[in-house]
């Protein structure tokens, strides 16, 4: 009869059929299912479904690894290092926190992590200095006499149960291996 047949309209098409279309394709988006991914920073390493970026040395036994709004930061102190601050009279933990996060004040509040299925308490800025971002700061100590430091620092625009999600997922799943 001469007549065309309708053509579908992409632009008219509905987001169940883009999933559908995606899922099939392989191709879903990124917002459809977060990605975990398996980070190694040092001898620490930990599962993370926040995208990080390349680590960067911060230290000289500090590792960080960062988004624009989430920071995942490991500093160690090995087996000697541990020693010689413990016959200086200095607090490890102390010392990492003063050296590579320039905190020197008490946490504002505490909070509970489960690191190798036992709960670990971490100490909370909910406004650290400078960024005046919300600060988490998790202390390791080895019964042999070694220490690691684990900070995150998370951007006020991020969702801060989305972040505190992420870091129990990073707590969860870490391992810590002294060579």
């Amino acid at each position: 009869t001469g007549e065309k047949a309708p053509v579908a309209n992409p632009s008219c098409m509905k987001r169940r059929d883009f999933l559908v279309t995606a899922a099939i394709l392989g191709c879903a988006p990124a917002w459809a299912a977060p990605r975990v991914a398996r980070h190694q920073l040092l001898h620490v390493s930990f599962q993370c479904s926040q995208p990080l970026g390349k680590p960067v040395k911060v230290g000289v036994d500090a590792v960080s690894a960062k988004t624009g709004q989430f920071e995942v930061l490991v500093a160690e102190v090995g087996k000697e290092a541990f020693a010689q601050l413990k016959s200086a009279s200095v607090d490890p933990f102390g010392y990492c926190k003063s050296t590579y996060l320039g905190i020197s004040s008490p946490a504002t509040r505490k909070s509970t992590r489960k690191v190798a299925g036992a709960a670990r308490e971490s100490e909370v800025y909910p406004d650290s200095f400078p960024h005046k971002d919300y600060l988490e700061v998790l202390w390791l100590e080895r019964k042999e006499g070694a220490g690691v430091m684990l900070a995150f620092r998370v951007a006020k625009s991020m969702n801060l149960n989305k972040a505190s999600s992420v870091i129990d997922q990073v707590c969860s799943s870490l391992e810590w291996k002294l060579t």
